[in-house]
């Protein structure tokens, strides 16, 4: 595996990625920082600590910038750290995020956050399925790309009737409070592709059967009942968010960029676990973190403890 390396400073302000000084497969980054972080001040840079019990992780779609009715991420960007200085995640989820996008994130950060991922083109280009990470408390031992095809080791290959490449990137973490190895397995299934979503559950479930693993993403159906969903339960997998006893567990996690599609309803997006992972606490994110409004979507956030 490429060794991770620091890479050259980049902030929210611009919306124009680094010189990337060639394709790094798997992708991290570190940067300095360039200013006073926008988080909390209990948060300070190189304060992110150790974990020990329960650690906290998240997934979060956070829209692309290639949509033109939504604010520039240059301003989401902050909206995004914003809200992740506040939950303090060891690892979070992402998707619709270039690698520019994920550059100018983790600029936002303490310097101890880095990022692997691919782009569902290849090398880097287009979306990814990044995963963002505390490497203080993370260390990564392996990185895993697969396209949700019939050819899932061909870069940008597509289901028959999917609309446009779709992807995973699974990660395998030592975690250094517990001297435990997991895996996390971030994805984003087709909006148009009935079959393309099933067929990319199916590959998403392969890819949780070695060890505690956290699954997360944007999968474009319903959970608790769609196909996609049932292949993931008949996988072993336990929906980190059921039963739903709470209303912040069946808050919605599309809402618009209006944010007109309030309250509980329809979630697209997932988070699973295998069943040796103990979830002590999950929700939907309804809070704001101001204006630009962030991302159409909230975050799931989850309180877990690994065996």
């Amino acid at each position: 595996m490429t060794p991770l390396r620091r890479a050259s400073q980049g902030d929210c302000r611009s919306q124009e990625s680094p010189i990337l000084g060639g394709v790094q497969h798997p992708r991290a980054v570190n940067f300095r920082r360039q200013r006073e972080p926008v988080q909390d001040p209990s948060w300070k840079l190189g304060s992110s600590p150790i974990i020990f019990g329960p650690m906290r992780v998240m997934t979060w779609n956070v829209l692309t910038d290639s949509v033109s009715a939504a604010a520039p991420w240059t301003g989401r960007c902050l909206q995004v750290a914003q809200r992740l200085a506040t939950l303090k995640p060891i690892v979070l989820g992402t998707q619709e995020a270039s690698a520019g996008m994920l550059d100018a994130l983790v600029s936002e950060l303490p310097h101890a956050y880095r990022w692997v991922g691919e782009g569902r083109r290849g090398r880097l280009t287009d979306e990814t399925c990044g995963v963002v990470y505390d490497s203080t408390a993370l260390t990564v031992l392996d990185v895993r790309h697969r396209w949700l095809s019939a050819t899932p080791e061909v870069p940008g290959s597509t289901a028959d009737d999917a609309h446009l490449p779709r992807m995973l990137t699974a990660v395998r973490f030592h975690e250094a409070a517990s001297d435990t190895t997991f895996t996390v397995v971030n994805t984003h299934l087709d909006h148009a592709g009935g079959q393309a979503r099933l067929l990319g559950a199916g590959l998403v479930a392969q890819h949780a059967q070695d060890g505690p693993t956290v699954v997360v993403g944007d999968f474009n159906d319903a959970a608790q009942g769609s196909p996609a969903y049932d292949t993931l339960v008949r996988a072993g997998l336990r929906d980190a968010l059921a039963p739903r006893d709470q209303p912040r567990q069946r808050l919605r996690t599309f809402v618009g960029l209006e944010q007109d599609l309030d309250g509980e309803g329809e979630q697209i997006d997932w988070m699973f676990v295998t069943p040796d992972i103990q979830v002590r606490d999950s929700w939907v994110d309804h809070a704001s973190p101001g204006s630009p409004v962030a991302s159409d979507h909230r975050p799931i956030v989850a309180e877990v403890r690994l065996p």
